[in-house]
């Protein structure tokens, strides 16, 4: 909600390690935290049989940005990052 300029309130969560949730439930999981793991993770992921779950660890704190920004989305995040 940056953009729309509302703090994070009472919203932390710790997520689960769905690689380890994916293979409880009989998939393969794989988890990439390096962005130079990007390709060989998805190549190794189409060259499994069957479902496979992807984990893709990002940085929390990047604010995803749209291709095109509108003013309210630049003034809601100013105004995020103030408060």
């Amino acid at each position: 909600m940056e953009v729309v300029g509302i703090p994070d309130l009472e919203t932390e969560m710790l997520n689960p390690d769905f690689t380890k949730v994916a293979e409880a439930m009989g998939m393969t999981g794989i988890t990439i935290t390096d962005p130079d793991e990007v390709k060989s993770g998805l190549e190794k992921a189409f060259l499994l049989d069957g479902p496979v779950l992807v984990t893709v660890q990002t940085d929390p704190n990047a604010l995803a940005m749209p291709p095109k920004l509108e003013f309210d989305q630049m003034k809601g995040y100013a105004l995020y990052m103030g408060k």
